[in-house]
């Protein structure tokens, strides 16, 4: 994979190289590394999440605080990228603030949350007084901090769970969860379905996601369509299609696809199509979520893999 962006960069770059393009060869070859150590430490690693989390989400109550007092440089401390320098957190419904911690985005940061829910629920993690405390600040942090991404994510391995893994009280109880949730959150759901909805038809500007992808795609078919545009910080989109078709055609857009298809192959989980899933609104593979997310497949998969031989 290294090679063929490398080969496609080489293309691109008549007259430099951009930084963008590096940091995506650099993701090829590091992630092997990424992933080889989450495995060999996989134990420590999922002993020291429920910290690590925890410490994420007091970044998170910091920069609430200093929304709320209205110190919004002073909420930005820990965000190094140089096209947010006059970005300011949106407010949710709720009246609070849809912070990052020490991600670039609420839904990268939510869908770490989600991430750990999942593991927690999976028993990934092992179950003491800290971790359910974590367990419990993560679901009211992902419900307010309101994204549609980490939304679905969770609805799915819930659901999941209720068919795999719950036994027939916990489905009854899990049903009445969910009724009471939704009862409560009658105009929550209505702006989730409205942002879909506005989304799918493009009929509204404040939700341009599909609208840039499409454009970005269409800006690249007629004189781009092997090789791309190249990739680059101002050229902004999100899911992985429009990402990596306008920055390396269709040649690169393959390969990415055939990546994409082996992981799925080598990690037939709920987690691996939460990852696919996650790629819609996240689609850049080296983005810090993408990267601890694909470290925590295999590591998953290893402890799967360790358990089923425990069972022989």
């Amino acid at each position: 994979m290294g090679v063929v962006f490398s080969l496609i960069v080489f293309l691109h770059s008549a007259s430099f190289v951009r930084q963008a393009e590096i940091n995506t060869i650099y993701y090829f070859a590091t992630m092997p590394f990424y992933i080889t150590y989450f495995v060999k430490y996989n134990v420590k690693i999922l002993k020291i999440l429920p910290i690590c989390v925890f410490c994420l989400i007091i970044v998170s109550f910091y920069q609430q605080v200093c929304m709320l007092f209205g110190f919004v440089e002073f909420s930005l401390i820990f965000n190094n990228y140089p096209y947010q320098k006059l970005y300011e957190y949106p407010f949710s419904s709720f009246g609070l603030y849809r912070t990052a911690s020490l991600f670039n985005e609420s839904s990268q940061y939510s869908l770490i949350l989600v991430l750990y829910i999942m593991l927690f629920l999976n028993r990934n993690v092992e179950v003491t007084f800290h971790s359910r405390i974590v367990f419990a600040l993560c679901f009211l942090e992902v419900f307010f901090n309101e994204s549609l991404t980490a939304y679905l994510i969770i609805l799915i391995f819930l659901f999941y769970c209720f068919f795999k893994r719950f036994s027939v009280n916990k489905r009854v109880y899990f049903t009445v969860a969910i009724i009471i949730i939704c009862f409560f959150n009658i105009n929550l759901i209505s702006l989730s379905f409205d942002k879909i909805y506005n989304t799918i038809t493009m009929a509204s500007s404040s939700y341009r996601r599909l609208t840039s992808a499409v454009e970005k795609i269409d800006s690249v078919v007629i004189d781009f369509f092997w090789f791309g545009k190249g990739m680059s910080w101002e050229a902004i989109s999100f899911d992985f299609i429009s990402v990596y078709f306008y920055s390396f055609g269709f040649i690169g857009f393959i390969f990415i696809l055939i990546y994409l298809f082996f992981i799925n192959l080598l990690n037939r989980s709920i987690f691996s199509i939460t990852f696919l899933l996650n790629l819609l609104s996240n689609g850049v593979l080296h983005s810090p979520i993408n990267i601890l997310f694909l470290s925590f497949l295999f590591l998953i998969q290893k402890k799967l893999s360790s358990n089923d031989r425990k069972l022989l």
